[in-house]
């Protein structure tokens, strides 16, 4: 991604998505897009609401989000799949609208500028991506916010 300025991304002959690396990972098209580029967590859920954000309940967590596929109107009872970017996570609570996950540290791994993180939340493994100097360590629970502009909603395929 850092010396293109465009990128094709291809799944077994067929493009799935052309543009530049920005756009790429901030709105992939589908769900191998946003996996192939970056890391993501993955959650499925069942769309609650379809207006200018799209709420999504994820067994009794709900969660606001954006579409990253203009084409594609989603509908009420639809299966989706939520994407966050491990960076959209953040311990403290954004000023924008936001959601919050409390669960436990499974792992850490220190990198020096940041601190990895995989916790548990009702029985989900979520990857977060904290400051280096984070106070966090395992088995510790922790409280994460992650705003609407960072959620993802994209179609189950």
């Amino acid at each position: 991604m850092s010396i293109s300025d465009h990128i094709a991304v291809i799944n077994k002959g067929k493009v799935q998505q052309f543009g530049t690396p920005r756009e790429i990972y901030a709105n992939p098209q589908n769900i191998f897009v946003s996996d192939f580029i970056g890391q993501c967590t993955f959650i499925e859920g069942t769309v609650l609401s379809a207006n200018d954000t799209i709420k999504v309940s994820i067994g009794n967590i709900s969660i606001e989000g954006r579409k990253t596929r203009k084409d594609y109107q989603f509908k009420p009872n639809e299966q989706v799949v939520v994407a966050i970017r491990p960076e959209g996570f953040h311990i403290r609570p954004p000023s924008a609208h936001h959601t919050s996950f409390s669960g436990k540290v499974i792992r850490t791994l220190y990198t020096g500028e940041r601190l990895e993180v995989l916790m548990n939340v009702s029985g989900m493994e979520i990857r977060v991506t904290l400051p280096g100097d984070s106070e966090v360590k395992e088995n510790d629970t922790l409280e994460v916010h992650v705003p609407v502009k960072d959620v993802m909603v994209l179609p189950k395929e």
